[in-house]
């Protein structure tokens, strides 16, 4: 996504901040993808930020491809 395609879009956690508690919370973190590993209809996606790293997975059809 560029800047522009951002739009209203705003941080609302650091990786650093999310616990395991936090899991199905809807988040926004921004940072760079590190790693992508598929699994078949599975997908886990490595985030990184100036805090850490967290890893989201994602069912086939669950995320835009331009996402």
């Amino acid at each position: 996504m560029t800047e522009a395609e951002l739009d209203d879009w705003r941080r609302t956690h650091y990786s650093a901040d999310l616990l395991v508690r936090d899991d199905g919370l809807d988040v926004i973190v921004m940072g760079w993808i590190s790693s992508v590993r598929g699994h078949g209809n599975i997908s886990f996606v490595t985030i990184e930020d100036m805090t850490g790293q967290i890893q989201i997975v994602s069912k086939k059809g669950d995320c835009p491809d331009q996402v």
